[in-house]
């Protein structure tokens, strides 16, 4: 059994089977949220150069 704390006041038994498979279970959502955060960076770096293109052609820097 390996014991872990419950909001710094009580211990909480846990048996190993539960530990790995807390394990994967964050080693898979670390991996999901590895591959959310790479399209989140490509879709703000293309609002940046979408406000840039609109301000380019309020201000007649390129003709549209």
């Amino acid at each position: 059994m390996v014991f872990q704390t419950y909001n710094n006041n009580y211990y909480v038994a846990v048996p190993p089977e539960q530990v790995q498979i807390l394990k994967k279970i964050k080693t898979g959502t670390n991996k999901i949220d590895q591959a959310i955060s790479k399209p989140e960076k490509e879709i703000a770096l293309l609002q940046e150069y979408q406000k840039s293109m609109i301000a380019e052609a309020v201000l007649g820097k390129v003709s549209i």
